[in-house]
Formats: C-alpha cells, structure tokens, sequence
C-alpha cells in the first residue's frame, strides 16, 4: 500500500485505505460500479501526513492531483478532498 500525498510505503508508515465520504463512496458505487474498498486497496494516506495541518496536507493532495497521470485518480483525490472541506 502507498499513500497518495507523500508516496510512503506501508513498510515505511501506517497507512490507513483512502479516506472517503460516505457520499462519494455512494457515487463511485452507483455511478462506476466501483467498490472503493477494492479499487483502493493499494492506496491510501499516512498516519504522518493525517496529522499534517489541513493547509499542509490540502497542498501535498493538490500536489499528488497534479502529478498524477492517471486521470481517473486525479478525480477520486479531488472528490476527497472536497468531500473533506464540507
């Protein structure tokens, strides 16, 4: 497993599966067929970087979108991550 905002490595830290809301979990489920818990099982985010400031860890997830060429990822983190500011 690695996280998303820093690319850590589980032997590295303990990372906890890819936060998401119930909501968006709802959508990839009903709009994609996709079930997170196993579209995501190697990614997720540190412990480290959960105890990151939000403005800190907001700018490595904006970092992590930018980065990314998966298209459909860059979606799901930023879907996340305007799931995490409501």
């Amino acid at each position: 497993m690695q996280c998303v905002l820093c690319g850590k490595t589980a032997a590295e830290a303990k990372i906890d599966l890819f936060p998401l809301s119930p909501q968006v979990r709802n959508m990839l489920l009903r709009l994609f067929g996709i079930d997170p818990d196993e579209a995501l099982t190697y990614h997720g985010v540190c412990h480290p970087c959960l105890l990151l400031p939000v403005d800190e860890r907001n700018e490595l997830a904006e970092n992590a979108i930018e980065s990314e060429e998966d298209e459909f990822r860059r979606a799901l983190i930023s879907k996340a991550l305007d799931a995490d500011k409501n």
